[in-house]
């Protein structure tokens, strides 16, 4: 007889008929027929074996073919197999739960006829690119179940090597959707709040200053015209009528640069912040000309972003630093650049009081004024910056330690 064709089979078929009792290895008459019956009993356990290892691998199978069959049927996915006809080869449950019908329904079956007729164009030239690219292609749908209610989906398919079927899977997104349209209703009404609030702004704008400037004009005038005919106690009432209507508004003021800062429209060009600093700082000489030699500003620093909305945050960013620090001894305000982490980053530092570091995020907070702080303004300053510099797609933050000075950095994205 031929030998085994697995050497090792044939040595454990050996072993195990030497194991088993009453072998026939014994000598049972001529030598040829005893080597004809060893050889036929050791082919048998061969047999065995193998039908006992066909039997393990069958079971392995079908363990792993009923996962795979579990995996496929209950993913929270729908699995579609169809030819390039759009007809359906195969489905799993999730997508026959989805559209509201048996599994048995779909096989066989029009994929464009479960597809609302708006989407079906779509659905038609997406399916004419997956047979023609052998790549994963991508669209959204809209599908119509048995109930009429409609699902919106995100397909992902490739067609097979043979592009003669495509392997897709559907995504349910009918949540992310409606998500989306109540993102897109809150933005509408957050642009007709935004209407709202500028017509409120033109009439604090226009109405409100209209009688503040009647209160300080007839102030003025009486203390013109009426010079010596009042008191000194008069005299005193009507300076601090006009001083609080200069007041409401500067307040008015701040208030529509703060609202406007983060709406308008960014108009980008090469903008010199260095000569941009001196002009806030002859500003702030005019009305301090002590501050004169406290400035150091370097020279050459340009970037890209809207002149009018950066001149806003230089006045603001060095005006603060003088509130703070220009009055104290030795007062120092340094501006400048830095490369940080290969990052163009601008800076304005002053060697004023300074202030604890836990609060460095507060003071960028409208109306928000750090504990013990002292000095004029309304408290929206920093916010404005913040909005100026987050709209040119930079960030802004602080360094600082009680009672050594303070460093604003920003950046122009």
């Amino acid at each position: 007889m031929n030998q085994p064709a697995d050497p090792e089979l044939r040595l454990r078929a050996e072993n195990e008929l030497k194991s088993r009792p009453n072998n026939t290895y014994t000598l049972r008459g001529a030598e040829e027929t005893q080597r004809f019956i060893h050889e036929f009993e050791v082919h048998q356990i061969e047999l065995e074996m193998q039908n006992e290892e066909l039997r393990q691998m069958r079971d392995e199978m079908e363990k792993s073919l009923n996962e795979y069959t579990d995996i496929y049927d209950f993913a929270p996915v729908g699995y579609l197999t169809f030819n390039n006809d759009g007809v359906i080869c195969s489905a799993n449950l999730f997508i026959a739960t989805l559209l509201g019908v048996d599994r048995s329904c779909l096989t066989g079956k029009q994929f464009a006829y479960l597809i609302d007729p708006v989407s079906r164009p779509t659905f038609e030239n997406f399916i004419a690119i997956v047979f023609t690219e052998h790549r994963t292609q991508t669209c959204e749908l809209e599908l119509l179940n048995h109930s009429g209610c409609a699902r919106f989906v995100q397909v992902e398919a490739m067609s097979t090597a043979s592009r003669t079927e495509c392997r897709a899977a559907v995504i349910d997104i009918t949540k992310r959707r409606e998500m989306e349209e109540q993102i897109e209703k809150q933005h509408q009404e957050l642009v007709a709040s935004n209407i709202d609030l500028d017509a409120f702004n033109y009439t604090v704008a226009h109405d409100l200053r209209t009688p503040l400037t009647t209160i300080s004009g007839y102030c003025q005038l009486l203390k013109g015209q009426f010079h010596e005919q009042l008191n000194e106690q008069v005299k005193e009432y009507l300076q601090e009528i006009f001083d609080g209507t200069q007041c409401m508004s500067r307040l008015i003021s701040t208030l529509l640069d703060f609202s406007s800062a983060s709406r308008r429209t960014l108009h980008c060009e090469t903008v010199d912040l260095s000569s941009m600093a001196e002009a806030v700082v002859d500003e702030l000489i005019q009305t301090s000309p002590e501050c004169r030699d406290i400035f150091q500003l370097a020279s050459g620093i340009v970037c890209q972003g809207d002149t009018d909305l950066l001149r806003v945050a230089m006045d603001n960013l060095l005006g603060n630093a003088w509130k703070f620090a220009g009055k104290h001894q030795g007062a120092k305000i340094t501006f400048g650049k830095a490369m940080i982490d290969e990052e163009t980053v601008f800076f304005v530092k002053d060697n004023g009081p300074g202030f604890d570091v836990a609060d460095a995020e507060e003071m960028f907070l409208p109306f928000h004024r750090l504990p013990g702080t002292i000095g004029g303004g309304h408290g929206i300053g920093l916010a404005t910056v913040n909005r100026i510099v987050q709209q040119h797609g930079g960030r802004l933050w602080s360094e600082s330690e009680a009672g050594i000075g303070a460093t604003f950095f920003f950046t122009v994205g």
